[in-house]
């Protein structure tokens, strides 16, 4: 409770709030007096308290109330607890050195003094002595922070002195107190002092000097942040060797550039319980500075390394006893992987803070032997995925920071395994712009023990059937800030809107979208309208090149093919008939192979009697033939049918026929040529699917033979490149029959 005892600071009478107060134990009079200087609050007497000299707390920071009379704090009689911080004592300080701390009450047992002797009109008679503190038998904690006048607070030292007489001394802060060196046996009067700070003095590497001829055996918490170690402690082994009681050690803002090695003389166990490092110069945790600090700390559960460079955590996996761990802003995340494996191994982990890295995707890795962890703090990261029930493997998780991320979405599966237990949920400032309606009815059934939803500072977009603004409404007791939880309109993104207040505009969420929709379909249909019917009337337009580039190929092709090929046909009879030998000697071959005319080549046909290799097998040499001739001619007769040899090798031609292959790449290559009646009732299978090819029978009149023998040569001309007259250039490959090479006088090219 805080006090105005005085109507004024000029008045002296008592002020009605302390009338009948018998039962007030604490009074605050923070801040009286200050705005009526030191001359005005000399009339205040000890009587002005008299109704509360009963109390057992007061706090008279930045007051100036006890000016008036020297003994004020001596007429609390009961008083136990005082705090005088931030005293600005101008030019009275000789006599409140000298008065005010003899005169303190005698069961007092806590005193703290904060900001002592900072202004500049205090002179070297307020230094801090051993005399101050005379009488106190019953102090049992002892709190000195920034109450230095330069550097010369206790001459620079801590003289064993300073705590004479007080048997009950439990605990003692010095921090920022301008001490430099701590003599030897400094607390061996302080029997029972478990607690002691050293914070913010430029003790350096002197501070050995604290553990040479003290008996402090009972510390059990020890507090040197900011004492200006270098690199490392000296001799860290002796803190457990001389204090084999010490639970907690904080070395924070020192300049530590790797764990201390607590094992270096003596491998004695230590009852270390929490270690702080933060704000140091701490790169790594490594495997061997893990085994060595967990083997001598058996009992260690707490690490805390925040503010560092850490980027290894491998000595994490030795550790196994933590039960809670904080390393934010570290560059965590490099080596992602293994330290998530590392921190995996920690079964009794109950809270582990990684804020302010560089993790950017949160793995089932990591929570796959947390099964007690509670509180989970991964703020300020680079996070932008969550994978699937991630958080499956801890079921008694309450606490969960994913604030000041990149998540783009939360699924349903995150949410619907481990979180069932879930108080405090902080998703703020991320990416998340949609939190679709099978999300928000998993929140409802799985997370009803909500009771802190923090969603500020995300691009949300309201839809209009108001599903997110519904739920908002319902929920806005555990959500944080909601009146400040804004959306995207779905009329105008750039527009924004209160989630919890928000309504869509009829016409435009149940006209304009249909409309909209609507307008797609027509513009599509006419747009495919338009395409499809030019292209449907001129299509054989667009077919035509494609027409023209496949016949062009084909040409090509067969122009390759045959020139490869050795004899221009391979002409299939009955050798073992005279008749049919006579008619191809005869007849035949003279007809084809003398032929001859300007710019019209000889032609070559395979005769079996005539062209077959001497000694050759007959079925491989006719394979031979077959495969090097372009065309077929096949002279049937009725002993050709009769004849096995000639139907085996009709079978055989049949075969090269029908396979479109490199050798027999020209379709309807087969010309069958009648040189009689054939007899129905002999005709096989190989003949009938000849009969189905070119077929030619040969006349009795020579008139009608030309025709015949003109026939043959068309059929077995060769397709030329040729130039026309009344065209300019090369035309594409036509076939160029023999009337054409006849009639043609430009000149034929290949």
């Amino acid at each position: 409770m805080s006090f105005n005892p005085l109507d004024s600071c000029k008045s002296a009478t008592i002020a009605p709030e302390f009338v009948n107060l018998t039962k007030l134990k604490e009074v605050r009079l923070s801040g009286y007096g200050q705005s009526c200087g030191i001359g005005a609050c000399r009339n205040i007497t000890r009587d002005h308290f008299k109704p509360i000299h009963h109390i057992e707390v007061l706090d008279l920071s930045e007051s100036l109330v006890f000016f008036g009379d020297q003994r004020l704090l001596k007429s609390f009689s009961n008083l136990r607890n005082l705090a005088i911080n931030n005293i600005s004592p101008f030019k009275e300080c000789p006599a409140l050195a000298e008065t005010l701390f003899s005169h303190m009450p005698a069961k007092l047992s806590n005193l703290t003094f904060r900001n002592w002797a900072t202004n500049r009109y205090v002179n070297e008679s307020c230094i801090f002595t051993d005399k101050v503190l005379t009488g106190l038998k019953n102090l049992t904690r002892l709190s000195l922070f920034d109450c230095r006048y330069g550097d010369k607070l206790f001459g620079n030292t801590l003289q064993p002195s300073i705590f004479t007489g007080f048997p009950r001394l439990t605990t003692v802060y010095l921090h920022w107190c301008g001490l430099s060196l701590i003599a030897s046996g400094a607390f061996n009067e302080a029997l029972h002092l478990s607690g002691l700070g050293l914070t913010g003095n430029l003790l350096g590497p002197r501070i050995l000097e604290l553990y040479t001829g003290n008996k402090t055996s009972k510390l059990s918490s020890l507090v040197m942040n900011n004492v200006g170690i270098n690199t490392e402690i000296y001799y860290a082994s002796r803190l457990i060797h001389t204090f084999p009681k010490l639970q907690n050690l904080y070395l924070d803002e020192n300049f530590l550039r790797s764990i201390p090695n607590f094992g270096s003389v003596s491998n004695q166990t230590s009852h270390l319980t929490t270690v702080t490092l933060n704000s140091n110069k701490l790169k790594k945790f490594s495997a061997a500075e893990g085994r060595m600090l967990c083997k001598i700390m058996p009992f260690l559960k707490h690490i805390k390394a925040e503010n560092n460079q850490l980027d290894d955590l491998s000595g994490l996996y030795f550790c196994q006893t933590l039960t809670q761990l904080y390393l934010a802003n570290n560059q965590i995340g490099q080596k992602q992987q293994s330290n998530f494996q590392a921190i995996g191994q920690m079964l009794q982990l109950s809270q582990l803070d990684l804020s302010g890295n560089k993790i950017k995707r949160v793995s089932c890795e990591l929570f796959k032997n947390l099964s007690q962890l509670r509180t989970l703090i991964l703020a300020n990261n680079e996070i932008t995925v969550l994978d699937d029930k991630v958080f499956a493997l801890t079921p008694l998780l309450s606490n969960l920071d994913l604030s000041d991320n990149i998540i783009p979405v939360i699924n349903a599966s995150i949410v619907n395994y481990g979180l069932s237990n879930l108080v405090n949920f902080y998703l703020q400032a991320n990416q998340i712009k949609i939190l679709p309606p099978e999300l928000l009815k998993v929140f409802d059934a799985n997370m009803t023990k909500l009771k802190v939803f923090g969603l500020l500072g995300n691009p949300l977009t309201c839809s209009c059937d108001k599903v997110l603004s519904d739920w908002v409404r319902n929920r806005s007791a555990i959500i944080i800030q909601v009146k400040n939880l804004v959306c995207s309109t779905p009329e105008n993104p750039d527009v924004t809107a209160q989630v919890i207040s928000f309504k869509p505009n009829p016409f435009l969420c149940h006209v304009k979208e249909p409309l909209i929709i609507i307008s797609i379909v027509l513009g599509c249909v006419i747009s495919s309208l338009a395409i499809g019917i030019p292209c449907y009337r001129y299509r054989w337009y667009f077919r035509h090149p494609q027409v023209v580039a496949r016949a062009v190929k084909d040409r090509l092709e067969e122009l390759e093919f045959e020139q490869k090929c050795e004899y221009d046909a391979f002409v299939s009879y009955n050798s073992g008939s005279d008749s049919d030998i006579s008619w191809v000697t005869k007849k035949f071959i003279p007809s084809i192979e003398t032929v001859s005319a300007e710019g019209i080549q000889k032609l070559k046909l395979y005769i079996v009697d005539r062209d077959s290799a001497a000694g050759s097998l007959k079925h491989t040499e006719q394979c031979r033939a077959i495969e090097a001739s372009r065309k077929i001619i096949v002279l049937l007769s009725n002993s050709y049918l009769a004849n096995p040899s000639c139907l085996t090798e009709a079978n055989l031609l049949v075969g090269y026929e029908l396979v479109e292959g490199e050798h027999c790449y020209q379709p309807n290559r087969m010309l069958i040529i009648l040189l009689e009646e054939l007899n129905e009732e002999v005709l096989k299978a190989p003949v009938t699917s000849m009969l189905t090819q070119n077929v030619i029978h040969v006349a009795d009149s020579k008139t009608k033979m030309k025709h015949v023998w003109k026939r043959v040569r068309r059929f077995l001309a060769k397709p030329r490149y040729i130039y026309r007259k009344k065209g300019k250039g090369l035309i594409p490959p036509q076939r160029a029959t023999v009337d054409e090479q006849l009639t043609e006088r430009s000149p034929l090219i290949q």
